[in-house]
């Protein structure tokens, strides 16, 4: 059980709201990011930044990705 997301304390109710979060976006997860701590945290920071607003968070996390696949950020780094 996840207890922090950087400074931020996360409770009962926000654990509650993030399992929603994850179950309306299981289309779009996992997310391939080298660079991310885990999913869990990663969802909490866009629900913090939507201040737990489900449908917000959800879109946010949805263009998101969608950026990511259009960019093909995954592999920004790579030679060619």
């Amino acid at each position: 059980m996840q207890k922090k997301s950087g400074p931020h304390t996360i409770d009962d109710a926000q654990r509650a709201i993030h399992a929603t979060l994850k179950l309306a976006l299981q289309d779009v997860l996992p997310v391939a990011d080298r660079r991310m701590i885990n999913q869990d945290d990663l969802l909490y920071r866009f629900l913090i930044a939507q201040k737990y607003d489900i449908p917000k968070a959800a879109n946010m996390f949805r263009e998101y990705v969608a950026y990511r696949k259009e960019y093909n950020v995954e592999n920004i780094f790579e030679m060619h």
